[in-house]
Formats: structure tokens, sequence, C-alpha cells
């Protein structure tokens, strides 16, 4: 269950009442708690005031001394405490390290990072079969992040989840401009293209960084060969690959038409001036 902005406290009080008379809480407690945990990592929480209220209404219909759905509750407060809190702290901590390496030890590292942590115990999120490659440059960042991590919470061990996630990148594109020049009796003109380097960021889901990333080194790739080199579910990839190409409008493909396949062929987009 999602809250919009227009859910009003009497619209929570109605959905506690049916909560409160279900005959199987438990499996709500645990659809809640996953549904909650991919809110928080998708950065999809519309403000701490309805959480908040929310907990509070929960909290006045389950949690009671001997009842034995009041975990449910403790657990939504100690997400909300992990995520707004804990990961705040973590990474003050974190970006005063970056400063004093890149200022004292003049160690600069090539990304800005920002990580939510949340513990597997409360956070219970459907993870894919398997693991997607990472490419090197986000695997290191993560390593980066995980061996601070490791020395502040000695005891814990971190999960990357790329599922989750954006990265702004600055997208580097090559454009053609168009000029046309006349002669001063009007009788003569001639044209010439003058290819232009664009600059533009944009924010992507990490998957399609990582497919915005083959590119780097290939000019055109079928679907298939994507889905091999990155080894991202099948469904998920064709889920980037369509937002890439019709919104974030980086990539096109052949054949032009709506429904995207894996054996389209995709390239990268030029812009004409």
């Amino acid at each position: 269950m999602a809250f919009i902005k227009n859910h009003t406290t009497a619209d929570l009080r109605n959905v506690s009442f049916l909560v409160q008379h279900l005959q199987d809480k438990i499996s709500f407690e645990e659809f809640y708690l996953s549904s909650l945990a991919t809110r928080l990592l998708n950065e999809e929480s519309i403000g701490m005031e309805m959480e908040n209220s929310a907990i509070g209404i929960y909290k006045s219909v389950l949690y009671r001394p001997s009842h034995s759905h009041s975990l449910f509750v403790s657990r939504i407060q100690r997400m909300f405490k992990e995520k707004f809190l804990l990961s705040k702290s973590i990474m003050e901590s974190y970006n005063n390290r970056v400063l004093i390496d890149r200022v004292i030890l003049g160690i600069m590292r090539p990304f800005d990072l920002n990580v939510d942590i949340l513990s597997a115990v409360y956070c219970r999120v459907v993870s894919p079969h398997s693991m997607c490659k990472v490419p090197s440059f986000a695997m290191n960042a993560f390593n980066d992040f995980n061996e601070f991590y490791s020395k502040y919470k000695t005891k814990k061990t971190l999960k990357l989840l790329p599922q989750f996630g954006t990265a702004e990148l600055e997208v580097t594109r090559n454009s053609q401009r168009e000029t046309t020049e006349q002669s001063c009796d009007g009788e003569h003109s001639t044209t010439e293209i003058e290819r232009v380097e664009r600059k533009t960021k944009v924010v992507v889901s990490t998957y399609e960084m990582f497919v915005l990333d083959l590119f780097n080194s290939n000019d055109s790739l079928t679907g298939q060969m994507i889905l091999k080199e990155t080894m991202i579910p099948e469904d998920s990839l064709l889920v980037s690959l369509d937002n890439l190409v019709d919104h974030h409008k980086l990539l096109i493909k052949n054949p032009d038409c709506k429904e995207i396949k894996l054996s389209d062929t995709f390239y990268v987009k030029e812009d004409i001036l």
C-alpha cells in the first residue's frame, strides 16, 4: 500500500479500521513492510509528516503491550530511523572522510555518492534471482564506501541492490549543425556541416546507467547482447531500454517501432541542431 499526496488523516484511519478487522494480519504486515522498503529505496516517500501520521494511527490500533502484532509498528519506526537518521549520519561521516582525503592526501574520487542503508531484518525486498554484472566504475564506488562502512559498523555487511537507486550522468554526444553562407550577389551559397560536442546531464535508474555504459565502447548493440553483457533481469532490461528510447531520448532502435524487443538493435541518438 502506497500513499499519495491527497491522502488525509481520515483516509488513513479508514485503512487502519480495515486492518484492525483483517483475519490475516500477518500477510498484510509482510506486504506493507516490503512495499515500504521499496518506496524508501526508490525515494518515493511523500514526507515524514504523513508517514508519521500513518505510524501513529497504526500504533493506536495495533500496538498493545500484549499484542502479537506490536512488532509491526516497531519495524516501521526502525526503517524510518535507518532511512532518515542513521543513513544521513553515516553519509556525513563518509563525506567528511572524502573531503579530508581530497584536501590533505590529494585523493580524488570520480564520483559523488549518496547511500541509503536499511537493515535486512526490517527491510524485506524481493531481489532478482541472480546478481547482474556491475560495471567496474560502479563497483569501485561501492567497494570504496563498503571499506569505510566496515570500519564504521564492524559487525554488519552491505549488500548492493542495483534494482534500486538513480544516477546523475553527464552525457556527451556529437551533434551536427548545418550552416549556409550566401554570396554578396545572392547567386551562390555554400552549406557546411559542423560537428558539435554537446554535454547534458540526465538522471537515470541504476540499470539504465549500466546499459548506457556499454555504449562507451560500442556503436551499436542488440537487446540480446545487452542482456548477456549486463545480466539484468529480462523484464527490467526491457523497461530500461524503453525508458532510454522513449523517455530520455538517449537511444534509438532499429526497427523504428513502439515495441521493445531483445532482437532490436540500439544506437546512441545523435542530435541534429
